[in-house]
């Protein structure tokens, strides 16, 4: 019985020294609420937002956050990413920096395209927050300028998209909301995307649907995630190969777009499609 015991905290003790260490050190959540920033107190984003952005914590890189107010995030960012350049972009306040901070300012607004393609193109991005105007047609207008130069295997956010849902009768910042004032449906567009960009080297000619962003910025879609008012895009990695037709179409025992056994237009005109792109 002595020697089961003892063989027994041998293996206990050796199991917890393979175990990895523990981060003891606070959570994302716990330093946005010191910070101060809504994130936390108000949207949770920060509860949501760990699972992705952990494996940031340590590493260098570029980052930036589309919209600054009182700069509670820019804070968060400047604790959380100790190793990372941290930029903030609006159109107040660029230049100032805070001596509590590490992060700077850089002007920019997201109604101008101008604007939008110098902030595009100042530093190599890897993680992208637009918490900016909150106007759909910016939002969407900023991704389609700015998600292109992210950096492999990067992060693109866009907080606040509860003007999708609203009617033509709502203003966000003075400016009219809903499909009717020519405003997007950010929702609806990235779920489409997902179709359309992502999965779209699985779809039928029947079902093909049309693209949603350009080639460019579809081809480096890899994910669409929705969590409560906000949607995380992943930039593909470096790595990951992008596939324009089926790449198992010839394997497969039974044409996949066929409506019958005997029928073979459909499919055949399938792998050509594919084949052709």
């Amino acid at each position: 019985m002595l020697a089961l015991v003892a063989s027994a905290l041998v293996v206990a003790r050796v199991h917890s020294s393979d175990a990895p260490p523990q981060d003891t050190r606070p959570t994302l959540h716990t330093l946005a609420l010191e910070a101060g920033t809504d994130k936390a107190t108000e949207h949770l984003y920060t509860l949501l937002y760990e699972p992705q952005l952990a494996r940031w914590r340590d590493a260098t890189f570029d980052m930036l956050e589309i919209g600054v107010f009182r700069e509670e995030s820019l804070r968060l960012w400047d604790r959380y990413f100790r190793n990372a350049s941290v930029y903030g972009a609006d159109r107040d306040g660029a230049g100032y920096r805070d001596s509590s901070r590490r992060s700077r300012i850089l002007y920019c607004d997201q109604s101008k395209p101008a604007s939008l393609r110098t902030l595009a193109n100042y530093k190599n991005w890897s993680i992208v927050i637009d918490d900016g105007s909150h106007v759909p047609s910016h939002q969407l207008r900023t991704f389609e300028t700015i998600f292109p130069h992210v950096m492999p295997g990067g992060l693109y956010i866009i907080e606040d998209i509860e003007g999708s849902y609203w009617g033509d009768h709502a203003r966000m910042y003075g400016v009219r909301l809903g499909t009717g004032n020519n405003q997007p449906n950010l929702v609806d567009t990235f779920l489409r995307s997902v179709h359309g960009a992502i999965n779209r080297e699985f779809a039928c000619d029947a079902s093909l649907p049309p693209r949603v962003f350009s080639p460019r910025v579809e081809r480096e879609m890899v994910g669409v995630a929705f969590i409560p008012n906000a949607i995380i895009i992943t930039k593909r990695p470096a790595n990951y190969q992008r596939h324009t037709f089926y790449r198992f179409a010839d394997a497969l025992p039974r044409p996949p777009c066929n409506t019958s056994e005997g029928e073979r237009g459909p499919d055949i005109q399938w792998r050509r499609r594919r084949r052709r792109r």
